[in-house]
């Protein structure tokens, strides 16, 4: 580095420690690279000239270093080099830490080579985010200096660095050294890029750039183009093959020098234009013109067929000249599109003719020179002959523009082989000297011409047939024995050719070893091996060459009485081994009974005969190894040669055959459960013992791993370590695939700021480089499929760990096509990547984009930095022998299923097979630990003694003991494929380590891929981020417990939140995961049982998990399509509850959908079918018993071992400490092999499942059960989701259980089952009950949690504050939280209440809740009762006690109405007053009568006229009584109708219009009184009437001496009956009566009866507060018409399904001090209650 550059290093430091805080005795690290870099720095630090710098000299080491004062703090530094140990930093670290002596007010920084732990624990890295060495920091301020304008840079040299910097030091998570900014910092100091420069620059030397100066953008293209030029020819270095792909690359007019060592001094615009002319040729088109090259033979038939459809393959010809005994002068080869065509591009040494009677040949001689055409000379061509042609023409020496030419020149009748002419290729074969055809797509028999000469069967290949005697050939023995490579001579015209088969259309297809046997066991019946060929009935089977060998050895050792056999080189050496005599007997009987039955082993079903023969044998065998003596040698060799029995041994393996004795005893016991009438291979795979046996041991001590087949299916495999590989390449290629996609998509941004910026993957322990390169091209053509230029592509670096043999890792780069791509890495190009782009462009990219590095033991050492570091797991076995009691039992369903079991013994895992947990057993699993056990003594040389009850584990090395600590730093992410250990193997505290994505492998706890970083700040970062956005005061210990909750239920949802650098979908994922945790939190509490242990399991995982199942047809019943997901899939929660009886274990099933948001009705409609749906399946197939005995029991033990699974997790991050989970995971082997019974009886008892509802405008939360559909619904608010998500699980427990959430109590399992689930009391009934507290109900503290404001108005209150006042409706249905009408709310619109109902459901008493409600707080109410229902003897006796003295009743009847009707009032005018005129008193008067006793037009003016004149005189002394006097002496017709219609009220007269001291402020004068106006007595029409005229008459009085903050409330009961019309008091109440203070109240049966009458009810609705109790059907409709569709949906469904005592509310409530709209389901809180 410059010595300008460690300058510009010292000021940085001197900055950032002169802008920290500072504590004495703090310790800082720097490391470096060697002792020159340290040597620099020093002198940098001391020539300072911003600090006094000192020497620090002590004396007792005999050291001297420097120091400088930071804000009075001395800053030693410490170098560590020159004989600097370890050890004397220590001591400096000490005495500094101590901080006495010339110590005292110090601090250290350590300048180093090496990381010491001793010295970097506890210290602060100089070079992490934030200090001044972290890349982020160095680039910031390189970019300042570049962009000040006084450096001495030209415009494009500035340019140049500034692109350097972006493109260089872009990457957030490589680590970058000092050394990689020193280049940048050196030249702006020397100001001027010279020469030798550019290489440190990643670039060439451009001469002509500086033309370019005055556009920036023009510059920036041509830099990335330059870029990509010299990481191009860098690439081709690192290969290796540099002349032939600098050839290819550039061409033949490259540069020299960019073949040569020092390319990197070429310039750049020499190796663009070389670049560009390739790219150019590489556009030129050239075709074949068929047509024109058939017009040339006119007389003559010709076949010209190209080899295939693609464009490598439509350019081979295949061309048959029927020539007819002709003379042909020349073959002239057109083309088009090119006018450049030329015989130079013909390879004349491989261009050749051949004469086939001769067997002679010659080179093609190509006359004349045409622009667009090749000339064959043919003249000398004898007519009589015929020959063969063959020669590749080459276009401008192109791979991509290659033709070749086979041209069969032939004097036979194309009708001879006319049926060859859609179906041949032609090819010579050199060492046969003749000429083949090649056939596709052949039937068994092949017609070659129409003509029925006859037919031939071919039974051997290269049989010779003459077509002179032959028109077809029947191959189907060869096809039928599956011999390869069919060919047969056959003569034409005296001409021997080769018929050679490739293809067959109706080739039998084989079938697998496993479904084979499935269907022996599907049938009940053996199936017969005959001629290589299987049959069962009429049906013929054929088979895969492996099987039908293991076939032709069992056929072999039944009938030889083989006990064993060896396989060398393929063929099969059978042994007879001396055993003992009841062994030896029972085998042999064996043996004759399976030959008897004309059938193999591994083709046999276990009928009742087979069944007690293997019962004999097997029960021979383990009797012998029962009877040996535990802890001693074996010395009889008849006993020993036991171990050969039933296996068989080849080069490399070992295996156990379908004669074996656990092998049949497996069988023997999967015969007796199979009741399946049919069963998914899938599944069936599952059931084999390979779990019961999962290592063997040879006597020389060389150990194997079980391995399941499908050569054989009942035989178990064996293999040493070297070539075992648990996983398929296909899985690890997958693996690969994804986890590249998934980190490019989650990384998105990274790559998307430089197209040339590398996906950088390092390869640990795989050795698979064929997998590798295939999982990175199917990534690459993933990201084809998005990209929209190729240039846009990311290149992808595969570094791999040293390797020995490198072999055909580079063939990749000599791939030119797409059949060459397939051919060597069965890789197809995807159709809507090849409809983008063009094939030879998409093969170059692949080449160009993957870089192979090899890591040599130097470069490992040097930092390097990697996105994804893939670690084979598959550790060199450490194998010992442990007590099978000890080793945690897999066996699951008595043996029937097994795997591997892991067993954490202090730092060491053991795998193997074991029993630990199982109390009970039966034969097979008595013989598994037999054979264990036996297999364990054979290893040096059976010399050992035999031990009962042990066998051979493999010792996996801890975490911490692997040396991951340079993986782990260097890498974001580690995969781990493979990894032999579960989750918790990863939970360590050496390694602060994020578990961020797992792939499932079995249905036990393996997983076929573990991925994990150390960098967990990302992850926290973005949760911490989110929940500072929606205000919750997060823990930060609590985040990471979220974590580790995703990675508890899902393997995938941490990388799902991180990706995703767009704001809104970031946050929607977020949202939508924490509401999945919040909510099992939550339903846990709800499901909380005594008896009951409920796990959760996420329904994305059960699905992604029955994936890798290979559960993913449409046939099995947990795939998506079966689960009827369409698009994708939805995060439901599938709750698992465990209880445990003394004979029998029970398994509840409960299902959860979650949602978040608006949550309208149709959503939460789809979630209850969701849930149904999903119920009603799990009934079907796991609960109710099936006749598909094996299918059902693999089911339910893939959905325990998922409970297990998640228990485990559970437990182990420590999200819920319960002692009973710890109870149930110790007795998991005992659950998993017992008496477990799936039971609905929740579902009869409880409900099927739970919707959880975070709802965006949430206002109560509530647990409500739609009895319809027998699911719960459980209503929060949206912060909840995220508040929740962050807590603990039993601070929500016991916040519900407290009542602090509300939720209704009655409601939980404990409280709905407990008495049905067992006989014990309900544990809140039950006193004596010691182990649950259930803590009583403080008020305070609820008031405080919940968000919503409670009443600030005492019961005793003297005075009522108006804005306080808050009457309390009823608690929210399903809650224990109350519902207010906010009557005092300032921004309340108005406050009348609408009230409807039929009858019998609870208004009147409703009313007289409310009643109290307002007395309570002081505000007066008047009741115009013209029902009866609110005379004395029918209110509530509660009410009037309550009430007392502030209930008061008037009866109208007795002490008539203290009111003038024809009182004259004053009309407001808009603020002028003015009286009413005797007009305006009659027509209001009019009005009333008229509706009441319906008048017609004639009597009504009658009326108003007597009215008007009787006014004109009497003034407001008129009364009814003057009035019917008139009308009385008026003695008309019209004056007796008239009368006849109203004498009622007049005859009464009902008002008192002298003497009247009455004021309506004796009503209302806020004491707290309830004033009944009785209107009883009178008929229904007076009472109306009475009614108006009240209405009038208050209503005036409001208008003048009214108040908005007085309020009037008068409550209408049955208000159908009043008059509704534009003009009447009702209507204008509700229209104007909010200012003056009115409350109207009005209560009905019957809303649309109003519409019905003539009247306006849309005032009615804009009530703000509205109660509906159960209406009559016909009115649920009418009410909800006006509402949105789901507003509408929802509230028809709650009218309807409303009880007695429960009503609607649709209004107003302050939550979160804020007024919002509400509509909740209520139920009215007793009088008592109040």
């Amino acid at each position: 580095m410059s010595n300008q550059f460690y300058n510009f290093l010292s000021d940085e430091l001197s900055n950032y420690l002169s802008n920290t805080n500072l504590n004495s005795g703090d310790r800082f690290f720097l490391i470096l690279n060697n002792d020159n870099e340290l040597i620099n720095l020093k002198q940098a630090i001391t020539s300072s000239t911003d600090k006094i710098v000192n020497k620090f000299r002590l004396d007792e080491f005999d050291f001297e270093t420097i120091y400088y004062y930071v804000n009075d703090i001395k800053v030693i530094f410490v170098f560590a080099y020159n004989g600097i140990t370890s050890d004397f930093l220590v001591t400096i670290r000490n005495k500094v830490s101590l901080q006495k002596g010339q110590w005292h007010n110090s601090i250290v920084i350590f300048m180093m080579k090496e990381d010491l732990d001793s010295i970097t624990g506890g210290a602060l890295d100089l070079s992490k985010k934030g200090a001044p060495f972290h890349p982020n920091s160095l680039k910031q301020n390189l970019d300042k200096i570049v962009n000040k304008e006084y450096h001495n840079l030209e415009k494009h040299e500035s340019e140049i660095l500034k692109f350097v910097i972006e493109r260089k030091f872009s990457d957030e998570l490589v680590k970058y050294t000092l050394l990689d900014f020193e280049a940048v910092f050196s030249i702006i100091q020397q100001g001027e890029i010279k020469k030798f420069d550019y290489l440190n620059l990643g670039l060439f030397e451009d001469k002509q750039l500086k033309s370019y100066s005055n556009s920036s953008k023009d510059i920036k293209k041509r830099l990335d183009e330059n870029s990509d030029l010299f990481e191009l020819v860098s690439s081709i270095h690192d290969r290796g093959n540099i002349d032939e792909d600098v050839e290819e690359k550039f061409g033949d007019n490259a540069p020299s020098k960019i073949k040569k060592n020092n390319w990197y001094e070429a310039e750049f615009e020499a190796v663009r234009k070389s670049k560009e002319n390739v790219d150019k040729q590489k556009k030129v088109k050239i075709e074949f013109n068929d047509e024109e090259f058939q017009n040339q033979f006119e007389d003559l038939e010709v076949w010209n067929k190209n080899s295939g459809t693609t464009k490598v393959k439509s350019r081979e010809k295949n061309i048959i000249i029927f020539k007819d005994m002709k003379d042909l002068d020349c073959i002239v080869l057109p083309f088009d599109k090119n006018d450049n065509i030329q015989s130079a591009y013909v390879n004349t040494n491989r261009a050749k003719i051949y004469n086939l009677s001769t067997k002679k040949s010659s080179q093609v001689e190509f006359v004349g020179r045409s622009k667009n055409k090749l000339v064959i000379n043919t003249k000398n061509i004898r007519r009589d002959e015929e020959y063969y042609i063959e020669f590749t023409y080459k276009h401008n020496n192109s791979s991509s523009l290659t033709f070749k030419f086979r041209i069969l020149l032939v004097n036979f009748d194309s009708s001879e082989i006319d049926s060859l002419k859609t179906k041949y290729k032609l090819k010579y074969n050199t060492k046969e000297k003749k000429v083949e055809f090649n056939l596709d797509n052949i039937e068994n028999k092949l017609q070659i011409n129409s003509e029925n000469k006859g037919q031939d069967k071919v039974y051997e290949n290269g049989e010779i047939y003459n077509l002179e005697t032959t028109s077809s050939l029947d191959f189907s023995h060869l096809i039928n024995v599956d011999e390869s490579n069919i060919f047969v001579n056959l003569i034409i015209n005296n001409i021997n050719y080769i018929i050679k088969l490739n293809e067959f259309v109706n080739k039998p297809v084989p079938v697998s070893s496993s479904n084979l046997i499935k269907k022996v066991y599907e049938k009940k019946e053996s199936m017969i091996f005959k001629d290589n060929i299987v049959i069962q009935d009429t049906n013929e089977y054929y088979l895969f060459s492996g099987f039908k060998n293991i076939l032709q050895i069992e056929q072999e050792m039944i009938n030889n009485h083989f006990t064993n056999g060896t396989l060398i080189k393929n063929e099969f050496f059978g042994e007879i081994k001396n055993l003992p005599s009841s062994v030896a007997r029972t085998y042999k009987q064996l043996c004759d009974l399976i030959k008897e039955k004309n059938t193999v082993p591994s083709l046999m079903y276990y009928d009742e005969d087979i069944r007690l023969s293997i019962l004999n044998f097997c029960n021979s065998v383990e009797n012998v190894i029962n009877n040996l003596s535990d802890d001693e040698k074996i010395t009889n060799h008849e006993i020993l040669n036991i171990h050969e029995l039933g296996t068989i041994k080849d080069e490399n393996n070992f295996y156990l055959t379908s004669l074996h004795p656990l092998v049949l005893r497996y069988e023997l016991y999967k015969t007796k459960y199979f009741m399946d009438e049919e069963i998914s291979e899938k599944i069936f795979h599952k059931y084999n013992p390979i779990g019961l046996l999962p290592y063997v041991v040879d006597m020389d001590t060389n150990y194997y791993f079980a391995n399941y087949t499908e050569e054989g299916a009942r035989w178990i495999t064996y293999r040493p370590f070297e070539t075992t590989n648990k996983m398929s390449a296909n899985k690890m290629q997958f693996i690969i695939r994804t986890r590249l996609n998934n980190y490019k998509q989650h990384f998105k941004y990274l790559f998307n700021i430089n197209s040339q910026y590398a996906l950088k993957t390092r390869y640990i322990e795989v050795t698979d480089y064929n997998t590798i390169i295939k999982g990175t091209i199917e990534h690459i053509l993933d990201q084809m499929k998005e990209v929209k230029s190729l240039y846009s592509l990311n290149p992808v670096d595969i570094y791999l760990d040293n390797i020995e043999y490198i072999g055909d890792l580079y063939t990749l780069y000599n791939v030119k096509s797409s059949d060459e791509l397939f051919d060597l890495y069965k890789i197809k190009i995807p159709s809507n990547v090849k409809k983008r782009f063009d094939t030879e462009e998409i093969i170059e990219n692949i080449k160009n984009k993957i870089n192979i590095f090899i890591n040599s033991q130097d470069m490992k050492k040097q930092e390097n930095i990697y996105h994804i570091t893939f670690v084979n797991f598959n550790q060199k076995p450490k194998f010992s022998v442990s007590n099978l009691n000890d080793i945690n039992s897999s066996i699951t369903n008595r043996g029937l299923l097994s795997n591997i079991s892991y067993t954490k013994i202090g730092d060491s895992y053991l795998s193997g097979f074991g029993v630990k947990g199982l109390y009970d057993s039966n034969d097979l699993i008595n013989s598994a630990i037999l054979w264990n056990s036996f297999i364990s003594s054979n290893k040096n040389y059976r010399l050992n003694p035999y031990k009962k009850n042990e066998g051979i584990v493999n010792n996996i090395i801890s975490i911490e003991n692997q040396d991951l600590d340079e993986v782990f730093n260097n890498t974001n992410w580690v995969t781990f494929i493979d990894p032999s250990v579960d989750l918790s193997y990863f939970n360590n505290n050496n390694y602060d380590l994020f578990i961020i994505h797992y792939n499932d492998q079995t249905s036990s706890f393996n997983y076929e891929s573990i991925t994990v970083t150390n960098n967990t700040e990302q992850y926290t970062n973005i949760l911490k981020e989110f929940l500072q956005k929606v205000n919750v005061n997060y823990i930060p210990e609590n985040v990471n417990n979220i974590i580790r909750s995703f990675n508890i239920l899902n393997g995938e949802w941490l990388l799902s939140i991180i990706g995703n650098r767009n704001i809104k979908s970031s946050d929607h994922s977020i949202r939508e995961k924490l509401s999945i945790i919040s909510a099992y939190k939550q339903v846990l509490s709800i499901l909380s049982h005594k008896n009951i242990t409920w796990i959760p399991i996420s329904l994305e995982e059960i699905l992604r998990v029955s994936r890798q199942q290979g559960l993913d047809s449409s046939s099995d019943v947990f795939s998506a399509k079966e689960l009827n997901y369409n698009g994708s899939i939805t995060d439901d929660l599938l709750f698992i509850g465990l209880e445990i009886q003394q004979d029998k274990t029970f398994v509840h099933l409960m299902p959860v959908e979650v949602k978040i948001g608006m949550n309208q009705n149709n959503v939460v409609t789809k979630a209850k079918k969701q849930i149904a749906h999903l119920y009603n399946l799990l009934e079907r197939e796991l609960i109710k018993n099936s006749n598909n005995i094996l299918t059902q029991k693999f089911y339910r033990q893939f959905f325990m071992n998922l409970y297990f699974g998640n228990l485990k997790k559970f437990i182990e991050n420590e999200v819920i400490i319960d002692e009973k989970m710890f109870s149930i995971y110790e007795k998991r082997a005992e659950i998993l092999n017992d008496n477990v019974v799936f039971s609905n009886k929740i579902k009869d008892e409880y409900g099927i499942g739970i919707v959880v509802l975070f709802n965006q405008e949430s206002s109560f939360r509530k647990l409500i059960k739609d009895k319809d559909s027998n699911i719960y619904e459980l209503h929060l608010t949206e912060f909840d989701a995220y508040n929740d998500a962050e807590k603990d699980y039993k601070m929500i427990r016991n916040e519900i259980l407290n009542n602090e959430r509300g939720i209704d109590l009655t409601k939980l399992l404990d409280l709905s089952v407990a008495k049905n689930l067992d006989k014990t009391k309900d544990i809140y009934e039950n006193k004596e009950n010691k182990n649950v507290n259930i803590p009583r109900i403080d008020i305070k503290k609820i008031e405080k949690i919940l968000y919503r404001n409670k009443p600030k108005i005492k019961k005793d209150a003297i005075e009522s504050n108006l804005e306080n006042v808050r009457i309390l409706l009823g608690n929210v249905k399903g809650s224990t939280e109350k519902v207010y009408w906010e009557y005092g709310h300032k921004k309340l619109p108005n406050r009348h209440i609408l009230i409807s109902g039929k009858s019998g459901q609870g208004k009147t008493y409703f009313m007289q809740c409310l009643l109290y409600e307002m007395a309570k707080n002081k505000i007066d109410s008047l009741v115009i009762d013209y029902t009866d229902g609110f005379l004395h003897n029918q209110l509530e006796e509660e009410f009037k006690m309550k009430l007392g003295s502030k209930l008061e009743n008037k009866f109208i009847f007795k002490d008539k109405l203290p009111i003038n009707p024809f009182k004259r009032n004053d009309i407001d005018l808009g603020g002028f007053i003015v009286p009413e005129e005797n007009n305006d008193i009659a027509d209001r008067v009019v009005q009333i009568i008229d509706f009441v006793f319906r008048l017609g037009i004639q009597q009504s003016s009658l009326l108003k006229e007597s009215i008007k004149s009787g006014l004109d005189i009497y003034g407001e002394d008129f009364t009814f009584t003057k009035l019917k006097q008139r009308l009385i002496n008026e003695e008309s017709t019209n004056t007796n109708t008239l009368l006849g219609r109203i004498d009622k009220l007049l005859d009464r007269d009902p008002f008192i219009y002298e003497d009247n001291s009455f004021t309506w402020k004796q009503v209302f004068n806020n004491d707290g009184k309830v004033t009944i106006m009785q209107l009883k007595g009178f008929i229904p029409d007076i009472q109306k009437v009475l009614t108006e005229f009240l209405l009038w008459d208050l209503y005036n009085y409001t208008e003048r001496h009214g108040n908005k903050n007085l309020p009037v409330p008068v409550l209408l009961d049955e208000m159908q009956n009043l008059n509704h019309k534009e003009s009447s008091p009702t209507t204008k109440i509700l229209r104007e009566g909010r200012k003056f203070g009115w409350s109207s109240w009005l209560a009905t049966q019957s809303i649309s009866s109003i519409k019905n009458n003539g009247g306006d009810i849309s005032m009615l609705f804009n009530a703000a507060e509205q109660i509906h109790f159960a209406p009559p059907e016909d009115q649920i409709t009418f009410l909800s018409k006006n509402k949105t569709n789901d507003e509408k949906r929802k509230m028809e469904k709650d009218l309807s399904t409303l009880n007695k005592g429960e009503c609607l509310v649709s209004g107003f409530s302050e939550i979160n001090g804020e007024l919002v709209k509400i509509s909740e389901v209520i139920e009215v809180i007793p009088l008592e209650k109040r």
